[in-house]
């Protein structure tokens, strides 16, 4: 009891490059770095941001075994979704700068708090994440950029560096630096 093991195999471990004997990330590029992870019962959600190109940042999704713990990115569009165009990975608006991120507790929406807000990522029916179109997507303090956000009151500059979610599911909370 309260021992960790690491589960053996490539499937115990991810990196963001290949040839470390872990499953390398797809959507991540070589010098970013992973700031953030995030469990439901039955996902792995890696953040990461590269800040040394733009802050470009990215949310990798794996699908976790519960009976042994291995990871496995889910395939295609299903298992990334990023700031820039990454091949084999969907776009998201006000991914920059990424920082923390959330699970909601019916395990639908994950939350990223960031450099251009608070973006609103939804679960696919294929388990991947998916950024809705328009307001229902982010939110920001000024609509910058055309993102098309909704308006959130109390952002200065939009940096926000936290995210949670409340219990029940009827809110979020974030905050600034």
């Amino acid at each position: 009891g309260g021992r960790l093991t690491e589960v053996a195999g490539s499937g115990g471990c991810v990196a963001r490059i290949a040839g470390s004997g872990c499953t390398a990330i797809r959507g991540f590029q070589s010098d970013a770095q992973v700031y953030a992870i995030a469990l439901s019962p039955d996902r792995l959600y890696a953040l990461s941001f590269n800040p040394h190109v733009n802050s470009e940042g990215a949310v990798a999704t794996f699908a976790r075994n519960p009976s042994n713990g291995t990871l496995t990115q889910l395939a295609a569009q299903e298992g990334c979704i990023t700031d820039a165009a990454v091949a084999g990975c969907r776009r998201a608006r006000t991914l920059d700068d990424p920082s923390h991120l959330a699970v909601s507790h019916n395990n639908q929406q994950v939350y990223v708090a960031g450099g251009e807000g608070l973006t609103i990522l939804g679960r696919t029916a294929a388990g991947g994440l998916a950024q809705a179109n328009g307001a229902p997507g982010c939110v920001d303090a000024d609509g910058a950029a055309g993102n098309d956000c909704t308006l959130g009151r109390s952002m200065p500059g939009s940096d926000l560096l936290w995210v949670a979610v409340a219990r029940d599911g009827g809110a979020v909370y974030a905050a600034t630096g």
